[in-house]
């Protein structure tokens, strides 16, 4: 600029040249790079048509109607048609436990979207919606079905042989300030063993048990379970005790997800201290600390009996 002001002649071509090419090079660094804001904000339609098919597809399938449905008839909630697409939801003298979101007049729910964006009066249930949420705390809270019998045909167990099914839970309490859940949420372990403690879990899957499944009239079941007493009692033990012995793993690994994650973070507010005085000791103690608490969390993770079934074979 100050060129420019001393000879004007020359000057302001000189200029003008290299704001050019400074511009040039600013545009080419511009295009060769990527700017990610825009990445962010912009449709990627092979994605977005992939995630509208998703979508209209859960619209078409019902599983959640048929799910709704049986859990309405295991809490004793009485449900009736109101129009097409809409039922009317309501507790019974029957019902086994109040559910909450349910009014005492009854409610009129839908699993139709678009009948949903027609009756405004219509709650929309979804596998997100609280009510449908709660209703599944609730069955899988409750005692109420947690322990079963059942035979199973065409298997190459011995037929009369008697196995045990337990299903336990490995949990932490889930404390909202250190996300604890996010480190280890609810971890199922099945065991299933014969008298001779045989480990069975590849061979007799769910699907396989719910396809060859034989009903078990209560009187019968009562009846085995009281000859069988001294056999389903050991079984019982060796469960918890197979149980038990693969939760250390699980710990592990959800101590090591846990310390990785937020040593990571530590590092990272160290490095930028040395060069951004805004970052506070504060800050890094915090999540020293939190990796501290959850240790302790995780350590007194505590292992529960879910649910257990008696399997026959015939």
């Amino acid at each position: 600029m100050t060129e420019v002001l001393k000879k004007p002649d020359t000057g302001l071509d000189n200029l003008i040249k290299s704001t050019k090419t400074l511009h040039q090079k600013l545009t080419a660094e511009l295009h060769a790079g990527r700017d990610r804001l825009l990445e962010y904000n912009s449709c990627r339609k092979n994605i977005a048509d992939e995630l509208q098919q998703r979508a209209e597809q859960d619209d078409q399938e019902k599983p959640l109607l048929e799910y709704m449905g049986q859990v309405f008839d295991s809490l004793g909630i009485d449900s009736e048609i109101h129009s097409e697409n809409c039922l009317i939801i309501r507790a019974t003298d029957e019902m086994v436990n109040q559910l909450p979101g349910l009014p005492d007049d009854g409610l009129t729910v839908t699993f139709n979207r678009q009948t949903a964006l027609s009756f405004e009066d219509a709650q929309y249930l979804t596998w997100e919606h609280p009510l449908t949420r709660t209703a599944m705390e609730m069955i899988t809270s409750s005692e109420m079905g947690n322990t079963a019998m059942t035979a199973i045909s065409q298997t190459h167990i011995k037929s009369g042989s008697i196995l045990l099914e337990c299903i336990y839970s490995l949990e932490v309490p889930p404390i909202s300030t250190l996300q604890s859940d996010r480190y280890l949420p609810p971890t199922s372990i099945r065991v299933l063993i014969d008298e001779q403690g045989n480990d069975h879990q590849e061979d007799l899957t769910h699907p396989f048990i719910l396809e060859h499944r034989v009903h078990v009239p209560a009187k019968m079941a009562n009846k085995i379970v009281r000859a069988k007493d001294k056999a389903l009692r050991s079984l019982f033990s060796r469960c918890e005790e197979i149980a038990g012995k693969q939760t250390p793993d699980i710990l592990r690994q959800a101590h090591e997800d846990s310390s990785e994650i937020l040593e990571r973070e530590i590092n990272r507010l160290k490095a930028l201290s040395q060069i951004n005085p805004n970052i506070r000791d504060e800050e890094i103690e915090f999540f020293e600390q939190q990796m501290a608490a959850l240790d302790e969390v995780l350590d007194a993770a505590s292992l529960r009996l879910d649910s257990l079934r008696v399997v026959i074979a015939i």
